[in-house]
């Protein structure tokens, strides 16, 4: 693989000035974002420690795990310049859905898995595999397929990109002690600037899978 260099701060000031363009549209994207995860499929009684699922709850998170494959692939098309609207929250076919369903559970797993030990094998993880949602949603690949594309592309890239992690994961803490209300203008620039950093790794690639 080749090196291939990226500027953080580029990644940044270029989301911040994407999200200017509709910074209103954002917001309420992640308004509703974060409405619909924030049901709790699991009902708890604390005094005799029964768990109970909430079928409420988890139609919810179902809802809302649709809802995060159609943003995200909302926030890619905006990075590359295309147009987006609220028609765009349905875009995501069925297939397409469980495809991120199973690469979203998938990479838990793995990460949950390299957190266990020691935590740096988990941070690992999650740089080799910080574009698998984004390629099922964006190029229909399997999840699978998804996971291997992101872990060759981020081969010899993995500091670059766990600095790209560590300055999002700053955003987003500095969104949050803003009186919270930060986080509707820090999340939508984290998820622009990922995005963008997706594409730019991915827009040229030619990456085939066997």
């Amino acid at each position: 693989m080749s090196k291939t260099f990226f500027s953080i701060d580029q990644l940044v000031e270029t989301a911040w000035i994407k999200f200017t363009e509709k910074p209103f549209f954002w917001i309420c994207i992640t308004l509703l974002s974060s409405l619909a995860g924030s049901f709790n499929p699991i009902s708890i009684d604390p005094e005799n420690f029964n768990f109970d699922w909430n079928a409420v709850g988890i139609l919810a998170i179902i809802i809302s795990s649709y809802l995060s494959a159609s943003i995200l692939l909302m926030y890619i098309k905006f990075s590359r310049g295309e147009s987006v609207t609220v028609d765009d929250l349905f875009s995501i076919n069925l297939t397409t859905f469980i495809q991120y369903f199973l690469v979203t559970v998938a990479s838990g797993i793995l990460m949950f898995i390299g957190f266990v030990f020691l935590i740096a094998p988990g941070i690992y993880i999650m740089a080799r595999l910080m574009f698998a949602q984004y390629l099922v949603v964006d190029r229909n690949v399997t999840f699978d397929q998804a996971i291997k594309m992101s872990w060759e592309i981020s081969d010899g890239h993995v500091f670059s990109l766990v600095g790209f992690l560590a300055v999002m994961g700053f955003l987003l803490l500095v969104g949050f002690f803003s009186l919270i209300v930060g986080l509707l203008v820090a999340v939508p620039i984290i998820m622009l600037s990922s995005a963008s950093l997706y594409l730019f790794f991915f827009q040229n690639d030619t990456h085939s899978i066997e």
